[in-house]
């Protein structure tokens, strides 16, 4: 997306922010004008949906497209459709397979002549939103080889007719379509194409982790390639992978980050980590980042029978969609506002249209149900608290580049040897965020997951030290954290040890994990790690240690939380993950049993006022402490202004 570099937000003139200089390491309990947010078409946060009904006033013109249902003037005027930002998609399949050409040579050609795309071009809607673009047919396989015949003219002036187009999402889910891509070869029937393909992933060892980076800076170059070598609208949208270092070193303008519930046994998409991937990268990057929810869930029904992509539907029943379908109704909400707390430019919703609305009302038409009035709601808390500071994260966690990190932890790129490096890397997040017994909690109904309550606060970024970044970058990207850890296999540390040797003479906290002072590595290992039932005294010391010395709160009870740091003060952030009973085919329960009592203590300065921002409650407490009672799957946003 576009923005503006290097321009702070409202209260970075209030003092908090102090400029780390050449040598010196940012201070405990103020964070870096480096991590100020960024903006896009001037503001640092939007909501963004898919094109559609309400979204979109284009859709107004055209004849026949939405029926009578959606001829509900109450719903286009909230402020949540009034006001977002619109993702169009060109939904159009590729050139005859048979052919040597692999993509449409116009943006109009990429459309589908009769669904309203077409018309929907020149509609010129909401030129005051950000528009960001996706090309459906340059994510299919039959994209991957052939000849590249664009019409760059047309680009050129497509741009022109829409200057708040903020970005091109180029790279969709990108580490999962490749592999996806890798299986469709067979698609290709063009035998000279479909040759060439092959050929192309002969080359790379898929359980290699240098080879499978390899691969994906090939896959980087073809995909810039058919979105007419334009880095300026280059966006890097990524799924199970946490590849948002690899994109950004590679030239992308906007990171996002996809939450969903949609893996398969063990494995679990860990949205807290995911974020301290996706915020690291765009802080030591500079760039903007943004957050994609999508509510689908693979998982067991009821009755046993498992069932994939089950998702949340109102308007009809078909497949897996259904009412009662998908990732619970707690889940998404608690999703939303993780992610505005933890610093995302923008919140996109999947599939809203089909569970944010119902046409199951006397009146016939479209209503919003029960999601859509609480994602209503989560965008009018944005715009009612716009002033959320900067999320402090004061520690950075040192990542090797070519990790390809999965969404659930284990084995490099998910398939590589694993290694030392990676059991210490998965000691330090699974310590953070522990893991749980997820088959088995999921066959109860007991426990979704994704998010999880952890005695230790969401105070952490990722950073990759041996990137293709100039080292002078790197090492302001470092300097603007008190603390660090160093954890992983890397190809060559000496690449970047003088700067981590500076980093500890200038003040900075440098700690080290490494598989030697962990139980020792077993064939099992991954497993029990992923299950939770594998501890890490030594790393939970050193957690402890940092945050004792670096969080500004103590907070005791059973929770998830975070800290922002604002020109009054802080906004405590807190979530209860815990007693949301889900099946893919129920609607959600609440266990009363797993609503919790929390207590916050303030460490540095005094407090003056605690409002909870959600409900609107004021707190009362004893001088520097407030205790306060969370239910299961709910959260609360406390505004602790400081006394003066």
């Amino acid at each position: 997306m576009k923005m503006m570099r290097g321009v702070l937000c409202a209260c970075g003139a209030c003092g908090l922010w102090t400029a780390a200089a050449a040598e010196t390491v940012q201070a405990p309990f103020t964070t870096s004008p480096r991590h100020a947010l960024k903006t896009i078409m001037g503001r640092d946060y939007w909501t963004m949906l898919g094109f559609g009904p309400c979204t979109d006033p284009g859709f107004g013109s055209l004849p026949g497209v939405w029926n009578s249902p959606w001829n509900n003037a109450s719903l286009t005027n909230l402020p949540v459709f009034r006001d977002c930002g619109v993702v169009r998609h060109a939904s159009r399949l590729p050139p005859d397979a048979a052919g040597a050409v692999s993509t449409w040579r116009t943006v109009e050609e990429h459309c589908l002549p009769r669904s309203g795309q077409r018309q929907i071009l020149t509609a010129r809607a909401k030129p005051d939103r950000p528009m960001v673009f996706v090309f459906g047919a340059k994510r299919n396989v039959l994209a991957m080889a052939g000849e590249i015949d664009l019409d760059r003219g047309d680009w050129a002036a497509f741009k022109k007719a829409n200057p708040n187009l903020v970005g091109v999402r180029a790279m969709c889910e990108w580490g999962n379509d490749l592999l996806l891509n890798i299986t469709r070869t067979t698609n290709v029937v063009n035998q000279a194409r479909r040759t060439e393909l092959e050929g192309v992933w002969r080359q790379y060892a898929r359980t290699n982790r240098y080879d499978r980076l390899a691969l994906c800076r090939w896959y980087r170059d073809r995909k810039v390639a058919l979105h007419y070598d334009d880095l300026d609208t280059f966006m890097a949208f990524r799924g199970m992978f946490h590849l948002d270092h690899v994109a950004a070193a590679w030239g992308a303008t906007t990171l996002t980050a996809e939450t969903t519930n949609t893996s398969g046994g063990d494995a679990e998409y860990r949205w807290d980590v995911s974020g301290f991937f996706v915020r690291g990268a765009a802080r030591q990057f500079g760039l903007p980042w943004c957050w994609y929810e999508a509510g689908y869930f693979n998982g067991p029904a009821q009755d046993g029978r498992r069932l994939d992509n089950s998702v949340c539907h109102y308007r009809f029943v078909r497949g897996n969609a259904r009412p009662e379908g998908g990732t619970s109704a707690s889940a998404q909400r608690r999703c939303w506002y993780y992610a505005y707390v933890n610093g995302a430019n923008a919140v996109e919703s999947e599939s809203w249209s089909s569970n944010f609305f119902t046409t199951n009302t006397p009146s016939g038409k479209a209503e919003l149900s029960d999601r859509g009035r609480a994602f209503s709601a989560f965008h009018d808390f944005t715009a009612a608290h716009p002033d959320r500071g900067v999320t402090y994260a004061p520690v950075a966690i040192l990542v090797p580049f070519a990790q390809g990190y999965t969404s659930h932890g284990g084995r490099a790129w998910g398939a590589c040897p694993y290694q030392p490096g990676d059991y210490a890397l998965d000691a330090v997040f699974f310590t953070i965020a522990p893991g749980w017994e997820r088959a088995k909690g999921l066959r109860a109904g007991v426990q979704e997951g994704n998010l999880h309550n952890s005695r230790f606060a969401m105070m952490y970024d990722v950073l990759t030290p041996d990137s293709p970044q100039p080292k002078a970058d790197f090492r302001r990207a470092l300097f603007a954290y008190p603390a660090a850890i160093l954890a992983g296999d890397y190809a060559d540390e000496t690449q970047f040890a003088d700067v981590l040797a500076d980093y500890e003479k200038a003040g900075g906290r440098l700690v080290r994990v490494t598989a030697a002072e962990l139980p020792p590595l077993a064939k099992n290992t991954v497993g029990e790690i992923m299950a939770g039932r594998l501890a890490f005294p030594s790393v939970a010391a050193k957690l402890e240690s940092l945050q004792k010395d670096l969080f500004p709160f103590t907070v005791s009870g059973n929770c998830q939380y975070g800290a922002n740091r604002t020109a009054k003060g802080w906004w405590l952030w807190v979530f209860n993950n815990r007693g949301v009973r889900k099946f893919a085919d129920t609607f959600e329960s609440l266990d009363p049993a797993c609503n919790t009592s929390v207590t916050a203590t303030l460490k540095v300065g005094s407090v003056k006022k605690v409002t909870d921002l959600v409900s609107g409650r004021c707190i009362s407490g004893d001088a520097n402490s407030f205790t306060f009672d969370l239910p299961a799957g709910d959260l609360a946003i406390f505004e602790v202004a400081e006394k003066e």
